[in-house]
């Protein structure tokens, strides 16, 4: 499972974000197992 928000999304929301930090953001959700939007948010 990957981010329920699309990279294009996040980096227009955070457009000085470091390249590289959606997909690490995304990896550790994986692995912190947050399924739905509320956990994601959370996170």
């Amino acid at each position: 499972m990957t981010m329920m928000i699309s990279e294009v999304t996040f980096n227009k929301i955070f457009p000085h974000a470091v390249k590289g930090v959606y997909q690490a953001i995304s990896a550790q959700i994986e692995k912190a197992g947050c399924v739905n939007k509320m956990q994601q948010a959370m996170f």
